[in-house]
């Protein structure tokens, strides 16, 4: 057995069992940091230091680092294990490629692997805000109209999310900030980590108004009241954004599925064609120039329909 395919064999058992562990912490929620905080509490009461505050980690550009992508995707492990799946899934379709095509190719097919890894930590990451943002508005109001019947502004976030399912993320985060308030932690500390492990725009906005609003009066029920119009305003927006490029999306994989139902027709009618095509050099890099346009053609296409509202 060759070095190659050991190297192969360990690298798909590698890619395994990080996608096993992706998907296993996928399944977790905000639930989890529930009871932890609560059991932590439970067992040390006089100790705040155990409590975890999250802190926005971002790069010298202002773009997030991996770490807090991951604590926004709610993952519970190390950065370098989701490298080294990245890198060991990039390694292994490089692998794969290079026995049929020529490196430049097989270099392509490795870089969309490394960032086809990153999807699943974008849509993780988008999947805890959409389970967010649903609930938001409706929060907010209730918080308005709570606090305009005379009700404390933290028995009143307390209480609007009560109404909300158990299985809201955002109830969670409510539940979780009420519990370190409890614990003795400060009440601008405590505010001021809510919504910490989730990437949503209006968070801040929302803790600051708390915050200022607690700190120096004013009227508190109006601004979380246009505050709510703006978030119901921008998720009119989002819901536009997402329906002008539905038609880009659909016409992407009309035609990846008519190039393929050609290609298996061909196939199937005249295989003498791919045979001389395929045994010859100007046929094989006619093929592979053809594979290169089509998927960085598919990655371009990607990047440009991501907006991000």
């Amino acid at each position: 057995m060759s070095i190659e395919v050991i190297l192969g064999i360990i690298l798909i058992l590698l890619s395994i069992i990080v996608a096993c562990v992706l998907l296993l912490s996928n399944n977790n929620s905000s639930h989890s940091n529930f009871k932890s905080l609560s059991s932590q509490k439970n067992n040390n009461d006089n100790n705040l230091e155990d409590i975890d505050f999250v802190k926005v980690e971002r790069t010298s550009n202002g773009k997030y680092t991996l770490r807090q992508k991951m604590i926004y995707a709610n993952w519970k492990f190390p950065p370098i294990l989701f490298n080294m799946f990245r890198f060991s899934l990039a390694i292994l379709c490089f692998m794969i490629a290079k026995t049929y095509f020529k490196i430049f190719l097989s270099t392509i097919i490795a870089f969309l692997a490394f960032n086809f890894a990153n999807g699943f930590l974008n849509r993780a990451i988008k999947k805890r805000f959409d389970a967010f943002d649903k609930d938001y508005p409706t929060f907010l109001q209730t918080i308005v109209s709570l606090l305009k019947s005379g009700m404390n502004v933290l028995t009143a976030i307390d209480s609007a999310s009560e109404g909300l399912e158990d299985t809201s993320l955002l109830k969670s985060e409510v539940k979780v900030m009420m519990e370190r308030l409890r614990a003795g932690v400060g009440e601008e500390k405590a505010i001021g980590n809510f919504g910490a492990t989730i990437d949503h725009p209006e968070i801040e906005l929302f803790i600051q108004t708390i915050i200022l609003g607690k700190s120096l009066g004013g009227s508190l029920s109006m601004t979380l009241d246009r505050l709510a119009e703006q978030v119901r305003k921008r998720q009119y927006f989002r819901g536009s954004a997402v329906a002008s490029i539905a038609q880009q999306k659909g016409s992407l994989w009309v035609i990846l599925y008519l190039l393929s139902g050609l290609i298996i027709t061909i196939g199937c009618k005249a295989p003498d064609l791919f045979a001389v095509g395929l045994h010859s050099n100007g046929g094989r890099m006619v093929l592979e120039i053809g594979l290169c346009i089509i998927l960085l053609g598919i990655f371009w296409i990607k990047k440009v329909i991501n907006i991000k509202v």
